[in-house]
């Protein structure tokens, strides 16, 4: 079981799609770098998965539970945001 998965994950802002069908697969111990131009999704997949966005469809589970409507105090899951004046 992934401790984090990402199942065909679509996310919409308006007429604009950021996500088509993504899905990912994070195991415990395995290290993962988001890599990508600007625009390309990486920030909104981390947001995802902390539950400071919903994907317009698809599933996010979080140790094999599906968090996808949890909100972001309920997922164990920790954000450090880049800008220090945040």
């Amino acid at each position: 079981m992934a401790n984090i998965s990402i199942q065909n994950v679509h996310k919409n802002y308006g007429a604009s799609t950021v996500l088509k069908e993504f899905s990912l697969e994070i195991e415990d111990g395995e290290f993962v770098v988001l890599v990508g131009p600007s625009g390309c999704g990486k920030t909104t997949i981390l947001r995802l998965i902390a539950g400071f966005e919903t994907p317009t469809s698809g599933q996010v589970f979080l140790t094999g539970e599906d968090v996808t409507s949890h909100p972001p105090y309920e997922r164990p899951v920790n954000t450090v945001f880049q800008d220090y004046a945040l």
